[in-house]
């Protein structure tokens, strides 16, 4: 198994994919994946986003992970947000494990000094606390 960052100009050839585990991930309405979609593709190609995959010996994708660096309003301290993390097959926390130091490095370099993520399931929560990962806030909705 590999992870690697994927260069900008290999996002039009995996689109398909990030497409559909970003919109699943986000839980994207219909009506407003074509501006979301939009928008992401911008970010990815302009590296304002960022996707990682990860792919097995036979270079199938198994799972990918897309990133931006976000900037807190009150430190201006750097933070790598983790904003879609989607896995094509079932992948053990010890593989999770494994490939947290390419993305702790990348945030290192990117002179970030958090990683950061929000999710509603309940799965990357348990993998996030075993990873090393503090709760920071939490997120409520009301439609109105």
């Amino acid at each position: 198994m590999l992870t690697i960052k994927l260069p900008v100009n290999q996002i039009p050839a995996l689109w398909s994919s990030i497409k559909f585990a970003s919109t699943r991930v986000d839980a994207v309405e219909v009506e407003d994946q074509q501006k979301y979609l939009n928008k992401l593709l911008v970010d990815l190609l302009s590296d304002k986003a960022q996707c990682f995959i990860r792919i097995d010996d036979d270079r199938q994708l198994i799972a990918l992970a897309i990133t931006h660096i976000a900037v807190d309003d009150v430190t201006d301290d750097k933070i790598l947000f983790v904003r879609c993390l989607y896995s094509f097959r079932p992948v053990s926390a010890e593989q999770w494990r494994s490939e947290l130091p390419l993305v702790t490095n990348f945030a290192k370099i990117s002179g970030c000094k958090k990683i950061a993520f929000k999710s509603g399931s309940r799965r990357v929560h348990e993998l996030a606390t075993t990873h090393g990962f503090n709760e920071d806030h939490r997120y409520f909705v009301l439609e109105v």
